[in-house]
């Protein structure tokens, strides 16, 4: 049986039809205000968040969005999904967690220190919406078959042949003869439809338009321009048709010479940032970075890759934190679960929004952990 169910305590709890949410007492208007429009995480963390980072109260709230029941705890309350316990102690801002909700039957939402075996004589009530005290809020998503239910009883086809006086039987019609079986129809798959499916065949190319084939030259017309007898100049650059199939093959006389690298100047594309650890290591970016205890990159390949900045903190995620640097403008982004705050120069102290690119100005400090802190310098890039 699904449903919501709560029992009393001094916590205030927000119930609606899409979440649960777990506060301190004193949070009566900002959990009104909530109920007043749809629930969401980013107004949630709006309002938790609209009086100051210092004044944020501890706080569980369960969320469904689409396909996903995902999960915020902060400070001393506790959120228990089947065998696994969330919990927000020792994190800058909160603790979170996502699963699929084909997985989730139910949800227990812990106030304080309600956890554990539940009283026997605790009195659970039911709740659709509104706004109550409560110690403990149990959420059933669906419900799962009671063990050891009876299967039904199968019709008994003894009784049936008693139930009634026999009926006397019709006259026997003579089965017609089963007509011989049709003889299969085969159908030949269609390259074409195939194609379309699984996209894995070029129509019109052949294994053999792939070789490389050497130039035929024309002997009737002499070259127009004497740049082609010359091997070693630029136009010597192999082009479809004369023997390069893809179009990148590039012939050993384009390559530049040894005396053109004296000439060449190196810069650094951009402006330049500075990130100074409360640890006391320095780290340049001049493109973009990726700060955690293991990072990791989906780019592979030139420029795109980017720098990785490894830190060691128990509190900071694989990839924590992604900075990006780009005309003369420093963008942060939070991807971690345990959340990043931003301190502009002169500002006050404010929780970044998960995946939301963030402009941070020189001499931001963004904070990862209690224990770790970022300075960002930026500078109008390197000579």
């Amino acid at each position: 049986m699904t449903g919501r169910w709560y029992r009393s305590g001094d916590a205030l709890a927000l119930v609606t039809g899409v979440g649960v949410v777990v506060t301190d007492p004193g949070q009566e208007a900002t959990l009104a205000a909530l109920f007043e429009q749809p629930l969401s995480v980013p107004g949630l963390v709006e309002a938790l968040t609209a009086r100051g980072w210092s004044s944020v109260p501890d706080f569980a709230c369960t969320l469904v969005e689409g396909d996903e029941v995902r999960v915020l705890v902060r400070g001393r309350h506790r959120v228990e999904i089947g065998d696994e316990l969330l919990e927000g102690h020792g994190v800058t801002t909160w603790s979170e967690r996502s699963w699929p909700r084909a997985e989730v039957d139910t949800v227990v939402l812990h106030a304080g220190d309600s956890g554990g075996a539940e009283p026997s004589d605790a009195v659970r009530l039911p709740i659709d919406a509104g706004l109550v005290r409560a110690s403990q809020v149990r959420w059933v998503l669906r419900s799962r078959p009671e063990a050891g239910a009876a299967a039904p009883a199968a019709l008994s086809t003894a009784a049936l042949s008693t139930a009634a006086d026999p009926v006397p039987a019709a006259d026997p019609v003579a089965a017609e003869p089963p007509a011989p079986d049709s003889p299969a129809t085969i159908i030949e798959p269609d390259e074409h439809e195939f194609d379309a499916m699984f996209g894995v065949t070029v129509p019109g190319r052949r294994p053999e338009d792939a070789a490389v084939r050497p130039v035929e030259a024309d002997l009737d017309e002499g070259p127009e321009d004497p740049a082609e007898e010359d091997p070693t100049t630029p136009e010597a650059v192999m082009t479809p048709g004369s023997g390069d199939h893809d179009g990148h093959t590039v012939a050993r006389a384009s390559l530049p010479r040894r005396g053109a690298a004296a000439r060449t100047v190196s810069h650094r594309p951009g402006p330049l940032v500075t990130l100074t650890l409360s640890t006391g290591e320095t780290y340049d970016v001049s493109g973009r970075a990726l700060v955690g205890r293991s990072p990791r990159s989906t780019a592979v390949t030139g420029a795109a890759l980017p720098q990785l900045v490894v830190v060691d903190d128990p509190y900071v995620s694989s990839t924590h934190l992604e900075i990006a640097v780009a005309a003369a403008t420093v963008l942060v982004t939070d991807v971690s679960t345990n959340g990043t705050t931003l301190t502009p120069p002169g500002g006050t102290e404010g929780v970044l929004v998960r995946d939301v690119p963030t402009d941070a100005a020189d001499g931001s400090v963004l904070r990862l952990s209690d224990d770790l802190t970022i300075t960002l310098a930026l500078s109008g890039g390197a000579p």
